[in-house]
């Protein structure tokens, strides 16, 4: 079986409400391939942002876990070339 060409990139960022939150060393971010098993996880960096490369194009299920913060999913299409997201905003989770 060969493998397919990945060339697909995705690019995002997280927020939220809690001030001075540590992205860094308090969340990951795990793209996950749907059409084909090829998953990466990443930490953002301290603003948030976030960056995947060696993707194939596709269907990925993106998932997030921050400390506390609701989990939090979601189901993108990624084309060819760099894919940027929109700003996914994380729910604190309530004490």
């Amino acid at each position: 079986m060969l493998n397919p060409t990945l060339f697909a990139e995705v690019n995002g960022t997280l927020s939220t409400e809690i001030e001075d939150y540590e992205w860094a060393t308090l969340a990951t971010v795990e793209v996950q391939g749907l059409n084909y098993p090829v998953s990466q996880t990443v930490a953002p960096l301290a603003d948030g942002s976030f960056s995947a490369s060696q993707l194939q194009p596709g269907l990925h299920q993106i998932s997030v876990i921050a400390q506390g913060h609701v989990q939090y999913s979601s189901l993108v299409e990624l084309g060819a070339g760099a894919n940027i997201l929109d700003l996914i905003a994380l729910v604190p989770v309530q004490e």
